[in-house]
């Protein structure tokens, strides 16, 4: 059965073999993942993480259409942060109470949807389910049949009930899934602007790129006069719709974006362009070379490498990070591309914190070296605090939830958050960074000195995983 015949999509433990808890060296890790049936660990205490709504709500929140988020209003309560940071449209909540959650939200939703529909008149509305839905068991499905005749719209279901997957990206998954089914079916027949249905452009999917990181990237297209239609972050309705008749689509990050990758080639055949992340001098230059290869224009690109490495011969040249260490904390196939670079650089990657690991991007494991401390965890700050003071790195790299805490042990804090990690321009960012911090250390070396742990000694001496145990079945 192809990916888009299901209904929904199937979580990334199942599908992709997906891990979300473990803590020790690369080498090992690679060896448990070469298995047929992988040994799942699992948390017997977490301190918190981002579910698979929050990673849905944060891409639905850079889409230009209407959200309504079915069931109590503290699970809309993430979208406050998005809507005041990156939101594109409007959100609603059908803010359920405990009556609801005994006799069923329907009538709520509809009244919505209607209220939506009415004052906004979209193509398309989305409604996003929530455990509290999936205990009352409201069905969604047939208030979206009976409106979808009665109104001029449609209404994609997001069903993310966040019982069945400890991989909050499963989020991103159910999103690019129910976008995938409506593409074909509903919205404008027209493809990307000022494209008429010539394939003469290509898919750009992003996913997780904040803006100024996203800019760096077309800008290398625009060099190449390379024509793209930008999907789904930052997109209207009608330029996801558009998808289906791309020449082809690259991924920013291949295995954020498989589900839709995939889905437009199951149903349109439009084929995907698989590269590596373009992170660094390599790793840009390896995305832009597969690029040229599948556009028929090596020549071109070879020519825009050449330019945009000149600029950064010389900074890469002095190594600045010469005998530094680093930690990084962010996704896996960023991370991977990322300590490539950094030791071009000199520095020298001693641990990595990813949310997850699956089929999708344990390849990328190779690249890193084989003794790096690896750990697999999303949210668990207690963990990371005891790992960073043992691990003992110069330079903390990560996003800027956890900044602060490297800061406190010592560590120069690099949060990627607002920053361009992508292209040539982010490589050239970095090392601006890098060195700024090196001669600024006063106010993280006043921390260090003068901050407090929030978790005991006790604990801090402990191994980090202390409470990762082998899954039982």
């Amino acid at each position: 059965m192809g990916l888009l015949e299901e209904k929904r999509v199937i979580s990334r433990e199942k599908r992709v073999s997906a891990i979300t808890a473990y803590q020790g060296i690369n080498k090992v890790l690679q060896e448990d993942l070469s298995v047929t049936e992988i040994r799942q660990r699992i948390r017997t205490f977490s301190q918190g993480n981002k579910d698979e709504i929050i990673y849905a709500l944060a891409l639905l929140s850079r889409i230009k259409a209407p959200v309504i988020i079915h069931g109590a209003i503290g699970c809309s309560s993430a979208e406050l942060y998005f809507y005041k940071e990156t939101s594109e449209g409007t959100w609603y909540s059908t803010d359920l109470n405990e009556r609801d959650t005994i006799m069923g939200g329907d009538d709520k939703l509809k009244k919505t949807i209607e209220q939506v529909y009415y004052k906004y008149k979209p193509k398309v509305i989305f409604v996003v389910s929530t455990p509290v839905v999936a205990i009352n068991n409201d069905d969604i499905n047939s208030i979206i049949l009976e409106l979808e005749e009665e109104l001029d719209t449609k209404i994609i279901s997001i069903y993310t009930d966040g019982f069945k997957t400890k991989a909050g990206i499963n989020g991103i998954d159910i999103v690019l899934h129910s976008l995938a089914r409506y593409i074909g079916g509903g919205g404008s027949s027209q493809a990307a602007e000022g494209s008429e249905e010539t394939g003469d452009f290509i898919n750009l999917i992003s996913i997780t790129e904040n803006e100024s990181g996203l800019k760096e990237i077309t800008r290398l297209l625009e060099e190449l006069q390379i024509r793209y239609n930008t999907i789904p972050q930052f997109a209207s309705i009608d330029d996801i719709d558009g998808a289906r008749f791309a020449k082809a689509s690259v991924a920013v990050v291949d295995d954020e974006a498989d589900v839709l990758l995939n889905g437009l080639y199951e149903k349109f055949q439009v084929p995907a362009i698989k590269s590596p992340v373009p992170i660094g001098l390599r790793g840009t230059g390896d995305w832009l070379t597969g690029l040229g290869k599948a556009m028929g224009i090596q020549d071109k690109v070879n020519g825009l490498i050449a330019k945009e490495e000149e600029k950064l011969k010389k900074h890469i040249g002095k190594k600045p990070l010469a005998q530094k260490k680093v930690f990084i904390d962010l996704e896996a196939s960023t991370v991977a591309g990322l300590a490539a670079f950094l030791e071009e650089l000199g520095g020298e990657v001693t641990g990595i914190c990813v949310s997850h690991i699956d089929s999708l991007n344990r390849d990328k494991l190779k690249i890193l070296p084989k003794e790096v401390f690896v750990v697999i965890g999303d949210g668990q700050p207690f963990e990371l605090a005891n790992i960073l003071r043992k691990n003992k790195p110069d330079f903390y790299i990560g996003d800027s939830e956890h900044a602060g805490l490297a800061a406190t042990l010592g560590i120069l804090p690099i949060s990627m958050t607002n920053k361009i990690l992508y292209g040539y321009e982010g490589a050239a960012q970095l090392i601006k960074t890098i060195l700024k911090l090196e001669k600024r250390t006063g106010f993280v070396d006043y921390l260090a000195q003068n901050t407090k742990s929030p978790y005991r000694e006790s604990w801090l001496k402990k191994s980090a995983n202390w409470y990762i145990k082998q899954e039982v079945k």
